[in-house]
């Protein structure tokens, strides 16, 4: 009851811990499922930047999607999505470039989302809720 968020709004769960997407603090958080301790596995401030915990930046993290290795999380108006290996608290962008909006299909920083929210994968693909350009789009993984 101590831990403080301000307007999570992305959630997803291994069994034994809970991420979430700490949406105004612009941080990845995870809850220990048994002993219920709250911490930021990453981002710390407003921003683009890539890193490790508290050094890589979000600017409104949303959706969150994991495979048990790797968290995926959508970056609603840096208008990216981003990897987070969780054993490590690495952060990546694989799609979009930072701040920089639109509809474009394409491979990595030539992608463009506009508000992207929802995530969810399969494996093989992701597939994002590009929210702004009223589509779904989907990332080979």
């Amino acid at each position: 009851t101590t831990a403080r968020v301000y307007q999570p709004v992305g959630l997803w769960g291994d069994g034994v811990n809970l991420y979430l997407a700490d949406q105004f603090n612009h941080r990845i958080r995870k809850m220990d499922l048994s002993s219920r301790v709250v911490s930021t596995v990453a981002g710390q401030s407003e921003g683009s930047a890539d890193g490790v915990g508290t050094a890589a930046q979000f600017f409104r993290p949303y959706g969150l999607w994991g495979d048990g290795a790797d968290l995926y999380i959508t970056d609603h108006l840096n208008h990216t999505v981003r990897k987070l290996v969780i054993a490590t608290g690495a952060v990546t962008t694989v799609a979009g470039l930072a701040l920089n909006l639109g509809s474009v299909d394409g491979a990595g920083a030539s992608a463009r989302f506009y508000r992207p929210t929802g995530i969810w994968g399969n494996g093989a693909n992701l597939y994002v809720v590009d929210n702004q350009n009223h589509t779904i789009r989907q990332l080979v993984n």
